[in-house]
């Protein structure tokens, strides 16, 4: 029996949207996850990070992992911000797989005591390199089937920047890896971590431009709010706190917090957009 094609499109819509929810959930559970071992800790960890040392260890990789698969999974209605959440859920699983350096003081009941975490890493990076690098030819591949054989009208330029950008980060990264693995250990999750943070906070200024009207104060608000709150955590770090062990815990919640609030207002948005109306394109309320 043929499902009626209105049918198709509220699976579709479905889908859309736990998809989006999924993040926002993600994002909570992590949250949650490490206010529990703070309750059961006697400090505070210095930065989400850390808590990969924690009981807090499965929640952190697993929020990350699931996080970037959805920002890939998830077609934006423009080729650019799709680029952008593209690279973004790229490095959400780099800041999962290669952790943070193990801290001075793990103050948790059940610490993890992880003595060869470059075992780790070997093995879960080229996992993840090898996986990109099928999913960047999928990609390349369904691009060119969406251009030719259905006749649908894109920008090509994004498109092949995000290929060939995932394809330059995926190299470089393991280059980076084979060539220097000390550095790679050392510094691969605060890099990945800092750009994945940049590249939401340009989806979130993009949208402060170019989504509905009612709803562009709202992502400028917090896309504002999230540059001046990492550089008064900074500045009352350098200035005024200097023994003042929590900046980067203290940036990081603020950042993750005000991107879920913008996930879930931009789900809120395109909540009746559907896959193939795209956001822009769908009449206002």
């Amino acid at each position: 029996m043929e499902i009626p094609a209105t049918t198709l499109n509220e699976y579709a819509k479905k889908s859309y949207r736990y998809l989006r929810l999924s993040i926002v959930i993600m994002v909570a559970a992590l949250i949650v996850s490490v206010i529990i071992e703070r309750l059961n800790a006697s400090c505070w960890q210095g930065s989400f990070s850390a808590y990969y040392y924690t009981p807090a260890h499965a929640v952190f990789i697993g929020a990350l992992v699931a996080t970037g698969a959805c920002l890939i999974a998830i077609k934006a209605a423009d080729d650019w911000e799709d680029m952008l959440l593209n690279v973004a859920g790229m490095l959400a699983p780099v800041v999962a797989f290669v952790p943070t350096k193990p801290p001075g003081t793990v103050c948790s009941k059940h610490p993890l005591d992880l003595p060869n975490r470059e075992s780790f890493v070997s093995n879960n990076i080229l996992s993840l390199a090898i996986g990109g690098a099928i999913a960047i030819a999928m990609a390349y591949g369904l691009a060119r089937l969406k251009r030719k054989d259905l006749g649908v009208e894109t920008d090509k330029w994004p498109v092949r920047a995000g290929v060939l950008g995932a394809a330059a980060i995926t190299l470089a990264g393991v280059a980076w890896f084979i060539r220097d693995e000390d550095s790679f250990l050392a510094h691969a999750h605060d890099y990945s971590a800092i750009a994945m943070f940049v590249f939401i906070g340009f989806v979130v200024l993009f949208n402060g431009f170019r989504a509905r009207p009612k709803y562009q104060p709202y992502y400028r608000v917090i896309v504002g709010g999230m540059a001046i709150a990492a550089i008064a955590v900074i500045v009352a770090k350098l200035v005024l706190f200097e023994d003042w062990a929590y900046e980067v815990l203290v940036i990081e919640a603020v950042e993750a917090g005000l991107f879920g609030v913008f996930w879930l207002l931009q789900t809120l948005e395109n909540w009746e957009a559907g896959i193939d109306q795209g956001t822009r394109a769908t009449p206002l309320a």
